[in-house]
């Protein structure tokens, strides 16, 4: 196909935030989870989809849309959706569908 550019599941940025391992890369619409640590400026690689286990506040059910927050997951709310729990929260800690 000639319009075929990548599959997009892995992309490289310029982080406008730092950015830490693990944890997802939000820029405006689209998010990821950086595969590594990036300095405001430097170059990060986010993986767009997957299923990632992520610190996350109590109480989250299975198929809960949740945003990013002060380092945790949480209940969906005006922030940027970074996707959909695949397991409760439990022990500090969920598994979360990105993409």
């Amino acid at each position: 196909m000639k319009t075929f550019v990548q599959s997009g599941q892995v992309l490289t940025l310029v982080a406008a935030a730092a950015a830490t391992a693990g944890e997802p890369v939000i820029v405006g619409q689209l998010v990821g989870v950086a595969l590594e640590d990036a300095a405001i400026g430097d170059e990060v690689v986010i993986h767009t989809s997957g299923v990632f286990n992520m610190p996350a506040a109590d109480s989250l059910s299975v198929g809960a849309a949740v945003e990013w927050d002060s380092g945790e997951l949480v209940a969906l709310d005006a922030g940027v959706q970074v996707g959909v729990l695949v397991t409760a929260s439990a022990g500090g800690f969920a598994q979360v569908k990105v993409g």
